[in-house]
């Protein structure tokens, strides 16, 4: 049985109420795939969490470290910050300053929602950018075989973090377009009142 979805019309009481990234924007595949990475950044998390500790407990009982632990864990963060960045934007998570904005959003409605259209329009060029620039760097790791680690010890592929970027970073512009289209909507209903 399918719950009913609250009323999301911003009240006259509080016109700054809206201004943020809504979860529940109507967008169901952008909400599960966000909802996905986030799950498998997580899952991640925990993952390391096993890992340093395990590599703890074998440097200080066995006097047998697991090998490469560092290497995986400085690309295992840079996965984990780009699998989960989207579903911090789309719970309207994502840092900001917004006292000035808040305060605007206050007397004037209208122009924080424009603020508000203009920081995601900038928000989805600058992860446009890198989504573009990361996929060719993982399009180079994969033709050239580029590797983290010391060969003869421990070497891992970037190719994982370099589609993770680039991945995170798209559906970060994804979710700013998003915003976009609920801004303008948005203001579109303001100036019907």
């Amino acid at each position: 049985m399918a719950t009913p979805t609250p009323d999301r019309t911003p009240s006259p009481s509080d016109p700054s109420e809206g201004l943020t990234p809504p979860a529940e924007d109507g967008i169901a595949p952008l909400d599960w795939l966000t909802t996905g990475l986030n799950a498998v950044g997580t899952a991640m998390i925990l993952g390391l969490m096993v890992l340093i500790n395990a590599d703890v407990i074998g440097r200080n009982f066995f006097r047998a470290p697991v090998p490469g632990v560092v290497e995986m864990v400085e690309a295992a963060i840079v996965i984990i910050v780009f699998l989960q960045v989207g579903h911090t934007l789309r719970v309207g998570r994502f840092t900001r300053s917004d006292g000035l904005f808040m305060a605007i959003a206050k007397r004037r409605p209208r122009v924080a929602a424009g603020m508000d259209l203009f920081y995601a329009l900038t928000g989805a060029v600058l992860f446009g950018i890198i989504a573009v620039a990361a996929w060719q760097r993982f399009r180079e790791a994969l033709e050239f075989g580029y590797f983290a680690g010391i060969q003869g010890a421990f070497t891992l592929p970037t190719w994982p973090v370099e589609l993770a970027i680039s991945l995170g970073s798209g559906v970060m512009v994804v979710q700013f377009l998003a915003i976009c289209w609920l801004r303008v909507n948005e203001m579109r209903r303001r100036t019907n009142i």
